[in-house]
């Protein structure tokens, strides 16, 4: 045992605490200014807000709020036959019945606690059982007889403080890339929804943030047609006329692997991340492929989902390649972004969940700028989504370091002056 180190039970290293969901027959316990979270909401290691939310007399009545700081650990869901969502409590917050909140104690740092529920995920999972209908169950009673080896707080803290220079770093990144593809969005919207250079001309006005050269590429003058106005010269058309669109189809399941053989292979919406998929299989004889810059999209429940291959990969009949017949990427991305109304007619229309066809999908009504008005788009728009691409990426980096470093910090393998020379040279 290092030195100063001790053992103890998981148990004892803070307060454990059980939620509740207040009664849904009470509005006023509703649509409040408290987070309320539940496993819908554990998809991110720092929890800053969730889907719903309660009122102070709801937290009063069937559920608890608890300190930022706090972990929050699901214990009951199918997500427990495949994952442990542990999670930090960036604010204040209540939980629901399936989630059991850990409030560490004077001596424990609330960071190195969670740290450790994510190092030791794996053995988490090990002790998951199926209760009735098959939902996954962890029993506290269980989790606090884990035994724990325990730094001297002063080591927890130089512990925690090495991986949550890498969290910031990740975290920093996911943010610039979320308001990069915001802004992303509202200049499409601009551009090619509110046709605002349009309006702007007809009015003798210079479009706001354009130059001369980029205006002048927009008429300035409307046409009427079935679908509203559409601005002189654009055509309105079907998607099969302006994009080439490769529907996905699943290999044989032999070729399936999770050693990295072969090309990454996406079978729907399960795979999709924030902008690229994230790869959990490999496929040695793909049968439909999507190139490096496509735009993936979910064809099958929830339909319209957007990514974009990061690398050259095989898709399955849960996924559709989508490429503007210039090659336009950028203005790929965003056009299918911009066609989550459209797809949405068919969330329903499977026979058991919703899905979209290839004829129902070429056969999309689209407005259809101008070529010289879509290359303008892309020329503003391919570097910042490049931007978006490299932090991605480093993102994926910096988690494989963090993941590699955790156990082994956790298990004193790994020095934390040793470590936070790694930590260095990468950020």
């Amino acid at each position: 045992m290092p030195d100063g180190w001790t053992n103890t039970l998981l148990g004892d290293c803070g307060s454990w605490l059980s939620g509740g969901t207040p009664s849904k027959a009470r509005p006023d316990y509703w649509n409040g200014n408290i987070p309320w979270m539940s496993a819908k909401d554990m998809k991110q290691f720092r929890l800053y807000d969730a889907e719903d939310h309660i009122s102070a007399e709801g937290a009063k009545n069937g559920t608890r709020v608890v300190p930022a700081g706090t972990i929050l650990l699901l214990i009951r869901g199918m997500t427990l036959h495949n994952d442990v969502p542990v999670c930090v409590a960036m604010t204040e917050m209540a939980f629901n019945q399936d989630v059991k909140a850990i409030i560490p104690g004077i001596n424990v740092n609330k960071q190195f606690l969670a740290y450790w529920f994510v190092a030791n995920k794996p053995y988490l999972l090990s002790l998951v059982d199926s209760a009735s209908h098959g939902t996954g169950r962890l029993y506290p009673e269980v989790l606090k007889q884990i035994p724990l080896l325990l730094p001297p707080i002063e080591e927890q803290n130089a512990i925690a403080s090495v991986l949550s220079a890498l969290d910031d770093k990740i975290e920093l990144n996911h943010r610039m890339n979320e308001t990069i593809e915001a802004m992303a969005r509202a200049l499409f919207q601009s551009w090619f929804v509110d046709f605002d250079p349009v309006r702007a001309r007809m009015e003798g006005r210079q479009p706001f943030g354009m130059d001369v050269g980029t205006a002048a590429l927009f008429p300035c003058t409307f046409d009427n047609m079935p679908q509203g106005q559409v601005p002189t010269g654009w055509e309105v058309g079907r998607l099969q006329d302006a994009f080439n669109l490769t529907m996905g189809q699943s290999p044989p399941g032999e070729s399936y692997n999770s050693d990295g053989i072969g090309i990454p292979f996406y079978q729907g919406k399960t795979d999709f991340g924030f902008r690229f998929p994230n790869v959990r299989v490999h496929c040695t004889a793909p049968t439909r492929h999507a190139r490096k810059g496509d735009t993936l999209v979910s064809v099958r429940a929830p339909v319209g989902e957007v990514n974009v291959a990061i690398e050259p990969c095989a898709i399955g009949r849960g996924v559709a390649a989508v490429r503007h017949k210039s090659g336009s990427t950028s203005y790929t991305y965003y056009s299918m972004q911009a066609m989550r109304a459209a797809f949405m007619q068919y969330e329903g229309e499977g026979t058991v969940f919703g899905s979209i066809n290839k004829s129902d999908f070429q056969n999309l009504k689209m407005t259809m700028p101008s070529s010289n008005v879509i290359e303008a788009f892309e020329q503003i728009m391919h570097p910042l989504d490049q931007r978006i691409e490299i932090n991605a990426k480093q993102t994926q980096s910096l988690s494989i370091i963090r993941d590699t470093l955790l156990p082994k910090l956790m298990s004193d393998e790994v020095r934390v002056r040793d470590a936070e020379k790694t930590v260095e040279a990468v950020l």
